[in-house]
């Protein structure tokens, strides 16, 4: 039985990562062609990735709703798992409502463009204040299993307290209130040209939080996944 859950967990952070790239590689191509320059994280916000209007890319929209879908199934898991985590099955809920939240707020950063600002940056709110809290959580479901497994909870709650407190820093980032300055550039005719600084701050944000929010997925499964085995 060890052996099939270990094979579904290594499928499942596979699947993951593999709609991830696919998501990031095609959104790359198409970008480019349609933009005729290179998509960066550090200016460019995740709805500009797959595209808006009549120029959105349905293959990349699909993509980004896969990826989304998959990383809240991760947060499931573990109630498929019998008896095993029944001592905190209260946490486990909460942890994938808390999951299946954050995949609306992501699925909302990559279909609702910046200049529907309210919604855009509701959607962003909600995202970074979802991803936090699913930190907190997972980090604190794992040091309700101390007693299953000594060592291994109380390591992937460390690293996911630190997930935690990296949100923390990117929503707290006092450059957020001012993320609509632009920076001037000097044309070849002498005319000042606005151009986004590197990092722009809301875009950069919000592809903070959609890898962290990934990262935070795998520790969760791979942690749950040791304790499992170690059993």
């Amino acid at each position: 039985m060890k052996g099939q859950e270990a094979a579904f967990l290594v499928g499942l952070l596979i699947l993951e990562v593999i709609l991830f790239l696919a998501l990031w590689l095609a959104g790359q191509i198409v970008y480019r062609k349609r933009s005729e320059e290179r998509y960066s994280i550090l200016t460019h916000f995740p709805f500009e990735l797959v595209g808006e209007g009549v120029q959105a890319s349905p293959l990349l929209r699909v993509l980004a709703v896969a990826y989304s879908s998959v990383d809240a199934l991760c947060f499931a898991y573990p109630l498929l798992c019998g008896d095993r985590f029944l001592v905190i099955n209260p946490l486990l809920i909460l942890i994938l409502a808390l999951a299946m939240a954050k995949a609306l707020a992501t699925i909302g950063i990559f279909f609702v463009p910046a200049y529907h600002f309210k919604t855009h940056l509701l959607c962003f709110v909600f995202l970074g204040t979802l991803t936090v809290l699913s930190s907190v959580s997972c980090a604190s479901a794992f040091l309700n299993l101390h007693a299953m497994s000594e060592t291994i909870p109380t390591i992937f709650a460390v690293i996911l307290f630190v997930f935690a407190a990296f949100g923390l820093v990117v929503m707290l980032n006092p450059k957020l209130s001012k993320w609509t300055q632009m920076n001037l550039e000097v044309g070849e005719d002498g005319s000042m040209n606005p151009i986004r600084p590197k990092p722009f701050p809301l875009a950069f944000a919000e592809w903070s939080f959609i890898l962290v929010g990934m990262l935070i997925a795998l520790t969760y499964v791979l942690g749950l996944g040791l304790v499992i085995i170690s059993l």
